[in-house]
């Protein structure tokens, strides 16, 4: 068996580790210089960031809402002014609530 030639199980396995420690190090290297890290680090930032603004914004109106709507005195003092938004629309034109209402509901 000793005086047969050919590539041995290990010596194939080896050669197969070092080709993939080569390729992710190629990798690496080639995104880093064209910049995608960077980009995707910079994308991910942003994205937490509008997510948690998102969130306060949220939590914030819903405390109003709770506020008025726990106490029916208030109910009455609740107007669009206190929940807003911005319209995705450049044609928005709405003078009050109903109207609003029934743009996004009928559009």
């Amino acid at each position: 068996m000793r005086d047969k030639k050919g590539i041995t199980l290990i010596t194939l396995i080896i050669t197969i580790v070092v080709v993939l420690i080569l390729a992710g190090i190629i990798l690496n290297v080639t995104l880093e210089e064209s910049g995608l890290l960077k980009r995707t680090r910079v994308s991910k930032k942003e994205y937490e960031n509008a997510e948690n603004k998102e969130k306060a914004e949220l939590e914030q109106i819903t405390n109003l809402l709770d506020n008025y709507i726990g106490n029916d005195n208030n109910i009455e003092k609740l107007t669009a002014d206190i929940i807003s938004f911005t319209p995705q629309n450049l044609e928005w034109n709405v003078k009050n609530v109903k109207e609003a209402l029934d743009y996004l509901y009928n559009k």
